[in-house]
């Protein structure tokens, strides 16, 4: 049997921390020392801002050359969440503004061009004219599934894709929980989920049936700390966007 304590609302808005890891204080948070507690996420509101692409990565940048490896031309990313096609148009508009491009009957034509091939889930990349696209010099090549090589001809990617940069389960952790497990550490996961919306757009949970885990104090809650990260434990950046969570503790009769 359970009964309600309360709600725990904690919003990273009401700090002036990260908002991926942000520590909540309280001045008087008594509990029963005599009973025992859990604690389960019941909402959360999560903006889907964490980025693929950063100079923190090493990922940012690309060389092409357009006369078979005598010059180099850098693209340089912002940091930011693309797809293989805004990797595309953005390494397109470089070799624009460079003059490498050509106009065929009134529409802008380029000799390398990085499109998705859905069937295989591999990038493919197409180079002509002794044009070259070096993918040795940054970890950019990674999400579209190539190895360290120049590629000088058209060529399918090694391995799939992986746009996401290996994000592929969020989760939440909570200093107050205790219970749970990533491999074979015990861990702080109070709630995991893979997202579900488009990457810029915010992510609302809501379980149908939250998890309860037990919680690591008895006597007072003095902080709880709320962070987020990916299934290989790095730390998921928000980039500033803001977060909600809202935890229902709960007494165990």
């Amino acid at each position: 049997m359970y009964s309600i304590i309360m709600l725990i609302n904690l919003e990273s808005s009401s700090t002036s921390q990260t908002t991926h890891n942000f520590v909540v204080n309280f001045n008087s948070f008594e509990l029963d020392p005599e009973s025992n507690y859990e604690i389960g996420l019941i909402q959360a509101s999560i903006w889907y801002s964490w980025y693929n692409i950063s100079s923190s990565f090493s990922n940012n940048q690309l060389r092409y050359s357009p006369d078979n490896g005598a010059n180099f031309y850098n693209v340089v990313f912002d940091d930011g969440i693309y797809s293989v096609s805004a990797i595309n148009q953005k390494l397109q508009s470089v070799m624009k503004a460079n003059g490498h491009y050509s106009v065929v009957s009134g529409i802008d034509t380029f000799n390398i061009s990085i499109t998705p091939n859905y069937t295989s889930g591999k990038v493919n990349v197409e180079v002509s004219n002794n044009y070259q696209l070096d993918f040795t010099t940054s970890t950019l090549r990674d999400l579209l599934g190539f190895t360290s090589i120049v590629v000088s001809s058209t060529q399918e990617g090694t391995y799939l894709a992986d746009i996401t940069r290996g994000v592929n389960q969020i989760q939440v952790h909570s200093s107050l929980a205790e219970g749970s497990y990533s491999n074979s550490e015990a861990s702080d996961i109070l709630y995991a989920f893979v997202p579900n919306s488009s990457p810029s757009t915010l992510i609302n949970i809501q379980p149908t049936f939250p998890v309860y885990l037990p919680i690591n104090t008895r006597n007072n809650i003095q902080n709880i700390r709320m962070r987020i990260t990916d299934q290989q434990q790095r730390t998921v950046d928000l980039n500033g966007e803001q977060v909600s969570y809202l935890m229902e503790l709960r007494k165990i009769k």
